[in-house]
């Protein structure tokens, strides 16, 4: 068997009409860029490019970088073919979410060849009892959306509700004082964004939210840059309640910086953007710190399968993020044999991910250049 196709379908769902503000902007369009790998024998797995988001049409390029190591090449040497691409990349966070875009479609189809679900091949055993997810969502106009979404996330059973905070963060502790009263003491908030203001503020509002620090998952990236770790360490030091974050990272490097800082107490990877071995190597590093994996998920039902995957296979991953906002670039291909059962997720027994998508899907979803995250000016 050998790869004969690999071509780059970037989709798109339009959702500008629904208001889904957050900080600083809002979301247009869920994006999905997708790697479409087929072989020989039919067989099709899928990828999904988190990296690209905004930048859907500039995976075809970075594909084309690819294909000479690709096409003609047997896709069970997975291990072969990622270190070639990584010799061969430009030096680019967006190549390296090609790359574990890639990997992600090569597992698909080699977990189909051998009828394995992904899990499996990555070393796990089964997913009942192993998976679970919290509620994700907390994009609107108004502290009022956010908190009846979070509500909504509680009704559907998860015990975990994720939240964007405000553009400021007198906003953002309004918001998580207005939640709190709204939801059942049993049920945890994680607090997500960075608003616009400054350290001090920062460290202002995480003295206030300390005095809810059993109802707190985590604060993640708290701080006004994502680059700032010694402004993550002392929000750290400040705080009562997890510090979390990374989700931006890409690649081992990155990742191995912000854990010898020792400045969060969880940390974020995205398989659609690190790919199953980095991962993997990740996870091994911050399970050596004591320091565990909740994946983020942000994107279409390739990224969700994906993350999902590695997560029933990992010991070290506590959680994955499962959006709830509307998205039937999520929603309408969720294969059959998910199941969801308030918090707790099970993986279909189906070779590969056991995604099917339609030929005429980028018809049905196409993608639009600028959309994405916009910033409100």
């Amino acid at each position: 068997m050998a790869i004969t196709e690999v071509d780059a379908v970037p989709l798109g769902y339009d959702v500008n009409h629904l208001k889904y503000d957050y900080s600083s902007g809002r979301l247009t369009a869920w994006n999905s860029p997708l790697v479409r790998l087929e072989t020989s024998e039919g067989l099709v797995g899928w990828g999904e490019v988190n990296g690209a988001f905004q930048r859907g049409e500039a995976v075809a390029p970075l594909l084309s970088r690819f294909e000479g190591i690709l096409l003609g090449a047997d896709p069970a040497a997975v291990d072969e073919l990622i270190a070639r691409m990584r010799r061969a990349r430009l030096p680019t966070r967006l190549s390296e979410s090609v790359i574990s875009a890639i990997e992600v479609a090569l597992y698909d189809v080699l977990g189909q060849l051998r009828d394995e679900p992904v899990y499996a091949l990555l070393g796990g055993a089964g997913t009942d009892g192993r998976l679970r997810a919290y509620g994700s969502g907390g994009l609107g106009d108004s502290i009022d959306r956010r908190v009846e979404q979070a509500v909504q996330f509680e009704a559907e059973g998860f015990d975990t509700v994720k939240l964007r905070g405000m553009s400021d963060t007198a906003g953002t502790l309004q918001l998580v004082e207005t939640a709190l009263d709204a939801l059942e003491p049993e049920t945890s908030i994680a607090i997500d964004d960075t608003s616009n203001d400054g350290l001090d503020d920062v460290l202002e509002l995480v003295a206030e939210l300390n005095a809810h620090a059993d109802r707190i998952a985590w604060f993640e990236d708290p701080a006004p840059s994502r680059k700032d770790l010694a402004a993550y360490q002392a929000i750290r030091n400040a705080a009562e309640f997890p510090i979390t974050g990374m989700e931006s990272c890409v690649g081992a490097d990155e990742f191995r910086a912000a854990l010898s800082y020792d400045c969060v107490d969880v940390i974020h990877p995205d398989v659609s953007r690190s790919g199953y071995g980095l991962t993997r190597q990740i996870s091994a590093e911050a399970a050596a710190r004591d320091i565990p994996l909740v994946l983020h998920v942000w994107g279409g039902v390739v990224t969700l399968l994906a993350n999902a995957h590695f997560a029933a296979a990992d010991p070290n991953c506590e959680l994955i993020e499962y959006c709830r906002l509307q998205n039937e670039l999520r929603s309408e291909f969720l294969p059959v044999g998910f199941i969801r059962d308030g918090p707790n997720l099970r993986l279909p027994d189906a070779g590969g991910l056991g995604i099917s998508l339609p030929d005429d899907i980028a018809d049905r979803y196409p993608y639009e250049p600028g959309t994405g995250h916009v910033s409100i000016d």
